[in-house]
């Protein structure tokens, strides 16, 4: 029985070097290894954090900037606008002002052609009475003939 248990304690002792032995060329190269590993992971993950945190604060400001200009471009198309009211009703009071001017030009023209055709057509009818008056003084004529003789001289005053 000793034998065995001689064994046994061989085997214990053969275990407990073996372990010390990878322990020391086997686990702590390995866990040398996964600890590099995970300092790595630990900063690329905070590498990446840092990266996500300034892409959205550029985020952020390209949309506030994004929003400023869609303002200043909401002003301007509304201050051009604007602008373009007041341009066209400056233009329609020009052009009111002006249709009222011609207008009033026009009135006068038609008066003064008015008075000149009236003064023309005095002037005939006094051509015709003194026409007719010399007529009638040239020879005595009758109520009909005098009608005759007034037709005559309107249609040559017409004509």
């Amino acid at each position: 029985m000793l034998s065995l248990d001689l064994t046994f304690l061989w085997t214990i002792i053969d275990l407990i070097i073996l372990f010390l032995i990878l322990k020391k060329f086997l686990f702590k190269p390995l866990l040398a290894v996964i600890e590099k590993r995970k300092s790595l992971i630990d900063d690329s993950l905070s590498s990446a954090e840092e990266k996500e945190a300034s892409a959205f604060a550029l985020q952020e400001k390209y949309e506030y900037e994004l929003n400023v200009s869609k303002v200043k471009s909401d002003e301007l198309i509304n201050e051009s606008r604007e602008k373009a009211q007041k341009e066209y009703e400056r233009i329609l009071a020009e052009a009111k002002l002006e249709a009222a001017r011609i207008m009033e030009t026009a009135g006068k023209n038609i008066e003064m052609q008015k008075k000149s055709e009236f003064e023309k057509m005095q002037s005939s009818i006094v051509d015709i009475a003194a026409a007719i008056a010399m007529k009638a003084s040239e020879e005595s004529i009758d109520e009909e003939k005098s009608r005759k003789l007034l037709k005559e001289l309107l249609m040559k005053a017409g004509a």
